[in-house]
């Protein structure tokens, strides 16, 4: 139901494809896989315009990689193992990339995430255990700006059993969400 006519809803569709797509990175983190130097960058657009992408600069070459992720990525964290983990404000949940595909991270059911609510604002990890601190083992924690609250995490990395390589993120201790006084 729009009030203009069909020419000029045209006109207002070709202009609006003009328009450059604004990536507005707000976040950056560095990580190093194999030698080579990725800085990782959440583009999540604006809120008429939310995008869906993080990109993947290769420090060295410059080469940009795409990859698609949940509604308005707008933190990232790296994981001790070294999976990035991308804050989706939009959706209702977290995207894991493997750095050393440069792609999502999937396992036999699909792409890996971890569930959470909407509008997620960042997000960071701790180990569980700080005696004996196992980076396959980190709680993670996620701020949530639409409930005012900080929720709880513990998660598992599956390794592939010849390669030693991070394949799956198991949600080990989901735990009621913890609300600062």
């Amino acid at each position: 139901g729009s009030m203009c006519s069909p020419a000029q809803e045209r006109k207002d569709r070709q202009r609006a494809q003009q328009i450059p797509f604004r990536g507005n990175p707000s976040d950056v983190d560095i990580v190093t896989v194999g030698g080579s130097r990725q800085a990782y960058v959440p583009l999540g657009g604006d809120l008429m315009t939310p995008g869906n992408e993080v990109a993947a600069v290769d420090l060295a070459t410059g080469t940009v990689t795409r990859i698609k992720v949940g509604i308005r990525p707008q933190r990232i964290a790296v994981h001790p193992d070294g999976l990035i983990f991308v804050c989706n404000q939009y959706s209702n949940y977290i995207t894991v990339i493997d750095p050393r595909t440069r792609q999502v991270l999937r396992n036999a059911q699909g792409p890996v995430e971890i569930k959470t609510e909407f509008y997620c604002a960042d997000l960071a990890f701790v180990p569980r255990s700080v005696a004996a601190p196992d980076p396959d083992k980190q709680d993670l924690y996620v701020a949530n700006s639409w409930r005012g609250s900080v929720l709880k995490y513990g998660l598992t990395v599956v390794r592939d059993p010849l390669s030693n390589t991070p394949i799956d993120v198991k949600l080990t201790e989901p735990s009621a969400p913890t609300t600062p006084n």
